[in-house]
């Protein structure tokens, strides 16, 4: 599976407007991250989570659905990883997060 990711992401990059920011190449990449995770290379899908929440939030917003997907997948992988304090910030930043989208809504 994280090869087709990795295919598809790489496909659209190379068609789509936007190239790896586009929402498209980022849901790819999403589902990577999601990959590595399930596969157990948690420093991997760490590093590929947290690129990929700085370009959502500065792309879409902090209140987005995809940035809030990717930031609470990045608090589980932390989490898993036994970093707990960062666990904790990442989950105060979700929170804020949801609230800021609810009163949105």
């Amino acid at each position: 599976a994280l090869e087709l990711h990795t295919l598809a992401r790489d496909l659209y990059a190379s068609v789509l407007p936007g190239g790896l920011a586009h929402l498209s190449c980022v849901e790819a990449a999403e589902l990577m991250a999601t990959d590595l995770y399930d596969m157990g290379r948690y420093s991997e899908a760490r590093d590929m989570l947290e690129l990929l929440h700085k370009q959502c939030e500065a792309k879409l917003g902090p209140a987005h659905d995809t940035t809030l997907v990717t930031l609470a997948n990045l608090g589980q992988c932390v989490r898993r990883m036994g970093d707990q304090a960062r666990a904790l910030e990442v989950a105060r930043k979700l929170l804020e997060g949801r609230r800021a989208a609810l009163e949105r809504a």
